[in-house]
């Protein structure tokens, strides 16, 4: 289900997504630069964070990777995948930075393994549902699409039987995990392990919301965020979506016309998106 007016995304107990504004690019005319691609059909999901200066390369960034899936497959391997992210690394223009980080689910439940490609400051970490620890995370580097014309890492983890949530994220949840008073896995550990998947992005909200009830001025970057549930993953599904990754003029069209309205402040089933398909690309979304 999609809830347009609020960037959000829920997928029954196997994903969920959100995209929210910064306040700094709100009140400066900026387009919001995190975007998000989820592709059930191919099990491939990525995140990508654009400079403020041109928003819309992180959208331009993975709809060229959802067109390279459609054409050629998702791969299997970590050397195709690296070959796939760097074909779509060689199209960005260099003016159009962009971070890069892609998590896809290959193989059956029982013997699932994720593929990571990675690129930036984003973030993809895979968390024990057991124990909370986090088994593996990606790290900070300097190949940002637009500015690399190869991506940085790609790395094969075998996730076997194990029950693990897969986080995919840009740098601004490190303001919410501010605002909570945690560190980046302690949110991580509270929110994205502990609740359900449904109710993931209203807990992000809220701590937001929490914060700036005290009239204290607290700037927050864009925030965007995927979480995973590889078990619970419908593999039959073929939704793809691209969230976010707008320009100046669509931001400034759904900050000042859709949210004051609350135009369709409510869930939308798979029957009715279609139908609803001009609402949905003026909260910026974009349904492939």
């Amino acid at each position: 289900m999609i809830n347009a007016a609020e960037r959000t995304l829920v997928k029954g107990d196997a994903a969920c997504a959100m995209v929210m504004t910064g306040s700094d690019k709100i009140r400066s005319g900026y387009g919001n630069g995190d975007c998000l691609l989820l592709d059930f059909r191919h099990a491939v999901f990525a995140l990508s964070d654009g400079a403020e200066r041109y928003a819309r390369a992180s959208r331009l960034l993975l709809e060229r990777l959802s067109s390279e899936i459609k054409a050629r497959g998702a791969p299997v391997g970590t050397d195709e995948w690296r070959d796939m992210a760097n074909r779509v690394y060689s199209g960005q223009r260099y003016q159009h930075k962009a971070t890069f980080s892609c998590a896809a689910l290959v193989g059956p439940v029982s013997s699932k393994r994720l593929i990571v490609t990675h690129g930036g400051d984003s973030m993809v970490f895979v968390v024990n549902k057991h124990n909370g620890a986090i088994e593996f995370r990606t790290g900070v580097d300097m190949s940002f699409a637009g500015r690399s014309k190869t991506v940085a890492n790609v790395t094969e983890i075998n996730l076997g039987k194990g029950e693990y949530r897969i986080v995919l994220c840009s740098d601004g949840l490190i303001d919410v995990a501010r605002f909570a008073g945690r560190d980046l896995a302690g949110l991580l550990s509270s929110t994205a392990l502990r609740a359900s998947i449904g109710n993931i992005p209203d807990r992000v909200k809220k701590i937001i919301s929490d914060s700036l009830k005290n009239g204290e001025k607290k700037d927050y970057d864009d925030i965007s965020f995927i979480v995973l549930e590889p078990s619970m993953m419908d593999t039959a599904s073929d939704l793809r979506v691209v969230m976010g990754g707008t320009s100046p003029g669509e931001e400034e069209e759904y900050q000042q016309r859709v949210l004051p309205e609350r135009i369709f402040n409510r869930w939308l089933g798979l029957d009715e998106i279609a139908a609803q398909s001009s609402l949905i690309n003026s909260c910026g979304i974009r349904i492939l």
